[in-house]
């Protein structure tokens, strides 16, 4: 199962490791396969690196951000030069393509303007509380 993990999955599962987003990044990250690009990749690390998130960590955030530097190193990478305008958001555009052409079943998200769109390219877009759903449901 091919997966692209929006970057407020990543901050929230930062914030609450214990959380339904820690759940889908440290407890199921082996019954998917991770699929990521430059520009989301960018995205994540300038949000996660911001002094008014880090400040929500708990103190085992150093451990878990280097879990999840370790996740993406395993992520596959696609890569592609221009983003279509797709959705109602503009920011959004690099993950809903990140999506097409990794061909991902699966784009994790929490954001409604990506939500609304429901699905793009045959992947389904869906928040972390129904993609954990299915991962349970399958095993």
């Amino acid at each position: 199962m091919r997966v692209v993990l929006d970057s407020v999955i990543i901050v929230r599962a930062l914030i609450n490791p214990n959380g339904i987003w820690g759940r889908v990044v440290f407890d199921h990250h082996s019954q998917y396969h991770l699929v990521t690009s430059r520009p989301l990749l960018t995205e994540m690390l300038e949000v996660v690196l911001r002094p008014e998130i880090t400040k929500k960590y708990r103190p085992v955030a150093k451990r878990d951000l280097a879990f999840i530097m370790e996740l993406f190193s395993f992520a596959e990478l696609v890569m592609f030069d221009d983003i279509p305008a797709i959705s109602r958001d503009p920011d959004d555009d690099h993950v809903l393509e990140t999506a097409r052409m990794g061909k991902a079943d699966y784009l994790v998200t929490q954001d409604n303007d990506l939500l609304d769109i429901k699905s793009h390219a045959g992947c389904r877009i869906l928040t972390a509380y129904d993609f954990v759903a299915i991962l349970t449901d399958n095993s």
